[in-house]
């Protein structure tokens, strides 16, 4: 399919992959984060309802806000910084 998401990369400061989330998935009351730790190894990632309670917790903060708020600015700085070479 076009424009599928392949992976999601998490990064060090460094900018080594330290996990790719390739899927999320559910298995009975738990989420599954299917993916590859530092590139190599396949692993399963669960978390319970309470994990996810407080991800949601820490994705709603003010900081991560203004992030998700500024995209659109972030993108097209990022367009204007790197057109497209022919």
């Amino acid at each position: 399919m076009p424009g599928k998401v392949k992976e999601v990369c998490l990064k060090s400061a460094s900018g080594s992959v330290m996990m790719s989330v390739e899927a999320l998935g559910r298995e009975g009351d738990k989420i599954v984060i299917h993916g590859k730790m530092l590139s190599s190894w396949p692993s399963q990632i669960y978390m319970d309802l309470e994990d996810v309670l407080r991800m949601i917790r820490l994705l709603i903060s003010p900081v991560v806000c203004f992030y998700i708020f500024s995209l659109p600015f972030l993108v097209l700085r990022r367009k204007v910084m790197n057109p497209p070479s022919d």
